[in-house]
């Protein structure tokens, strides 16, 4: 995480990011909740927000597993967006040609 040993060539994934921000979102949210304390009325409608912002993510999440749902699915949207993505072509014509669908992966 700290950049010592690379692994591979995603050496800028953001799953890299996940540990080392655990502290600063627990400081941010002791924080927040240490300011609001004293004030109900602003810690109803913070709870009333934060309640908001994890629906929108569990909906995004939940969007999101239509791509994850297998590689070819993965690959194929990766090259919707990224159409010069010269790794996802040769994966997915090596997932192709697994899978016997040798014209395609051609």
């Amino acid at each position: 995480m700290i950049g010592i040993a690379h692994v591979g060539r995603q050496a800028l994934a953001d799953r890299y990011t996940y540990l080392p921000m655990i502290g600063l979102d627990v400081a941010l949210v002791w924080g927040v909740s240490e300011i609001f304390a004293h004030v109900p009325a602003l810690r109803r409608l913070l709870s009333a927000a934060a309640a908001c912002v994890l629906v929108g993510y569990g909906v995004v999440a939940f969007a999101q597993t239509r791509v994850w749902r297998d590689s070819e699915t993965l690959f194929r949207h990766t090259l919707a967006v990224s159409p010069r993505a010269s790794v996802i072509h040769r994966n997915l014509a090596g997932w192709l040609r697994t899978h016997r669908h040798f014209d395609a992966a051609v």
